[in-house]
């Protein structure tokens, strides 16, 4: 991931963070959940010169296990990433990031299975991505 940015990128959430601030907070979030599943979308990329202006639809589903605030539930966020571009030395990187939350939803897991024998992914290099390779 710190190699979609430059050095100086500002990505705005609920405040402006530099790239390693924001892959910090990133993992210590990611933390929190069993399981989490984004998706990009529709992309529109505008470029000018060097520069470039794109936004990209996303939807992400973040598995919470059963706590004091509620039974199983997948917390789902759609929204947008709008992100300024620039080339540099032949290289282009994401400048600046936006991140636009359209809306959220919470639904309880009413019950887990993959089913027909199909492998389950995990989140460390049990992954069968990880054995394909």
């Amino acid at each position: 991931m710190r190699t979609c940015f430059h050095d100086d990128a500002v990505i705005e959430l609920h405040q402006s963070l530099g790239v390693d601030a924001f892959i910090a907070l990133g993992r210590k979030i990611l933390d929190q959940y069993m399981v989490t599943w984004h998706n990009t979308g529709n992309q529109l990329v505008e470029v000018n010169g060097s520069t470039a202006w794109a936004e990209h639809y996303t939807t992400s589903s973040h598995r919470i296990a059963a706590d004091e605030e509620g039974p199983e539930r997948d917390f789902v966020a759609s929204g947008r990433y709008i992100d300024r571009l620039e080339q540099r030395d032949d290289v282009w990187r994401i400048l600046r990031r936006k991140l636009v939350i359209d809306f959220t939803r919470t639904d309880v897991v009413a019950g887990t299975h993959v089913g027909l024998g199909i492998s389950s992914g995990t989140r460390d290099r049990d992954d069968p991505s990880y054995r394909m390779r």
